[in-house]
């Protein structure tokens, strides 16, 4: 009699449960990723002493080169920072971290998380963001991807909410 022949084995990345495991580590990793870590939260201002022994607040930077204003020299009309508009700073200070957005770009998606238009806006001025910058780290993003022409990228920028000197500016860094 002949004995049955064996089944061959699978190489691991055919099998369902191992793509099971990569996809579950891939949703940790991002979500790791994007979770905002409040003790390093760069946005709390800083104050400096004077001469006459008082303190002054002064810009603190963040990671990626903006600086926020603090609370205390911000406009006369708006004596307190609400906890809405503390959040929907964190939340801008995220998204610049990991991503590059035109200033509208970046309002929109603070409302898209249910912010308000006015708690987005407060939100995104804190960040005091080189727009231009963003547009060229967009446009670098997007040439990692996908080829575009020089005109085709512009226009993307442009459809994202970047000015035209904003996307000329982004592409010419760029390099196209």
């Amino acid at each position: 009699m002949t004995e049955p022949q064996e089944k061959p084995k699978k190489p691991i990345f055919k099998k369902v449960w191992f793509w099971i495991i990569v996809i579950v580590a891939v949703i940790i990793v991002s979500v790791a990723a994007t979770r905002d870590d409040s003790s390093a939260d760069a946005t709390t201002p800083t104050t400096t002493a004077t001469t006459d022994g008082a303190t002054t607040p002064t810009e603190a930077a963040t990671t990626d080169g903006a600086t926020t204003v603090p609370a205390e020299t911000q406009p006369a009309t708006q004596t307190k920072e609400t906890t809405s508009q503390k959040q929907a700073v964190r939340k801008a200070a995220s998204y610049l971290k990991t991503s590059a957005f035109s200033r509208q770009g970046l309002i929109d998606q603070l409302v898209f998380e249910g912010f308000s238009n006015e708690d987005a806006i407060y939100g995104v001025d804190a960040q005091n963001a080189d727009w231009s910058a963003q547009a060229a780290k967009k446009a670098e993003s997007y040439l990692e991807i996908t080829a575009f022409s020089r005109q085709g990228l512009i226009d993307q920028l442009i459809f994202e909410d970047f000015t035209q000197e904003q996307a000329e500016y982004g592409v010419a860094q760029a390099g196209l």
